[in-house]
């Protein structure tokens, strides 16, 4: 099984002294989003930087012969937009909402007027930007690295490490992704996400179900990723 690193909105963020989303909730402007809302697409000049208080929003860029690929999937407590800390800069990537929520917006003029007061702040948002790389290099061993059973397989064991919760059914991951969306974790057609996610229900390894995904079966899934 593969070695899954922090989430990197939750590293020395979460650690600060001044914890940015602290501040964030303090001064951004509290906003809501709805599902499959577009929040920004790549090119986009970046003016304002999100730090997400529910549901889940993808990071998207073109991956492998231009196919979409889910670069991150971001919840509560993490920051996104981190580009807005730049003056004239770009996002890199299309901001969309998995499942609706709230966050807080502060506007790149304002953030970059406390980096200013604060330059650590700066170097925590240059962290992140530096360890959502990171994550990028990762999403392309899941583009890359095996058959897709195995790359669905590792797909779905992160989510349930990152994103889980067990019950009586099993591992919960709360995010109602779409087989379009699983293709785009792994880098294949959205047709044999499907065939393979229909196959696993039918041996119990895994339930779809309109909140999210259950993992039934873990160690059947370690299994497949080798």
């Amino acid at each position: 099984m593969i070695a899954t690193p922090p989430s990197p909105a939750r590293t020395r963020f979460a650690a600060a002294s001044s914890s940015p989303q602290t501040l964030l909730r303090e001064v951004g402007d509290r906003f809501r989003f709805r599902r499959r809302e577009i929040l920004w697409r790549e090119g986009d000049p970046a003016d304002h930087l999100i730090l997400v208080g529910s549901g889940a929003i993808k990071l998207v860029r073109p991956l492998i012969h231009g196919r979409p690929g889910i670069l991150d999937l971001v919840a509560r407590g993490d920051i996104v937009g981190e580009e807005s800390a730049v003056y004239g800069g770009i996002y890199r990537n299309d901001c969309q909402a998995v499942v609706a929520g709230h966050g807080w917006r502060l506007e790149s003029t304002e953030l970059q007027r406390l980096a200013r007061r604060d330059p650590a702040l700066l170097g925590e948002l240059l962290e992140l930007s530096m360890m959502r790389a990171g994550r990028f290099s990762e999403r392309l061993r899941d583009f890359l690295d095996g058959e897709v059973e195995q790359r669905l397989a590792r797909v779905l064991l992160r989510l349930g490490k990152e994103q889980g919760m067990t019950d009586a059914r099993g591992t919960f991951v709360p995010l109602p992704l779409t087989r379009k969306e699983l293709s785009e974790m792994v880098g294949c057609r959205s047709e044999t996400a499907i065939r393979t996610m229909s196959r696993w229900t039918r041996d119990d390894l895994v339930q779809v179900q309109k909140e999210g995904l259950v993992l039934r079966d873990l160690e059947a899934l370690r299994k497949l990723t080798v």
